[in-house]
C-alpha cells in the first residue's frame, strides 16, 4: 500500500511547516534534524492524516529531517519500525523536477515517488524505502515524517 496525496495541507498549514523549517535545527552527521513535538505536529498533522485516510490514526512519533545537495552519506535502504505506516511530507515549496529528492520505496517492484511541494506519501512502515537527495538545490531535501498506526 503506498497511497499519494498532492497539495494535503491547506495554504495556512503548508505556509506554517515551510516557515518552521527554516529555524531550530540541530546537526546530526550530514542531515539536520529535529523533533516534531508542539501539538500542531502530533495532534492537528496527525489529525489531518487520519482524516484522510477515513481511519483512526495514533502516533508514535514526529520529526523532520534535511539533506543537502551532493552529499554522499544518502539514507540507507530501510524499513521503518514501531508503527504500522510511515508517512512522509515533501516541504520545499520550491523544487525542480530535474534535483530528484523522491522516495524510493519496494514493493513487489521499485517504486520511485517524485518530490513535490506539499505532497504526502503514506505507505507500511514495513516495505523498504530510501530517500534521494537534491542534485543542484542549495536549499537541499526537507521532509516531516509521521511514523503512525492506522486502525
Amino acid at each position: 500500500m503506498i497511497e499519494i496525496f498532492d497539495n494535503f495541507f491547506n495554504e495556512q498549514d503548508y505556509l506554517r511547516i515551510t516557515a518552521e523549517s527554516k529555524v531550530k535545527w540541530s546537526l546530526r552527521q550530514s542531515r539536520v534534524y529535529k523533533d516534531l513535538t508542539d501539538d500542531f505536529y502530533t495532534k492537528h498533522c496527525t489529525e489531518q492524516i487520519g482524516n484522510k485516510l477515513n481511519k483512526k490514526v495514533s502516533l508514535y512519533r514526529a520529526y523532520s529531517v534535511g539533506v543537502f545537495a551532493n552529499v554522499s552519506d544518502i539514507q540507507k535502504i530501510h524499513a521503518d519500525k514501531n508503527s504500522t505506516h510511515t508517512a512522509l511530507f515533501y516541504v520545499n515549496p520550491i523544487y525542480d523536477k530535474s534535483w530528484l529528492g523522491g522516495t524510493i520505496i519496494w514493493t513487489d517492484k521499485p517504486n520511485y515517488i517524485e518530490f513535490k511541494p506539499n505532497r504526502l506519501v503514506i505507505f507500511k512502515a514495513e516495505l523498504e524505502h530510501t530517500g534521494t537527495v537534491f542534485k543542484d538545490s542549495k536549499d537541499g531535501r526537507i521532509i516531516c515524517v509521521w511514523k503512525i498506526n492506522v486502525e
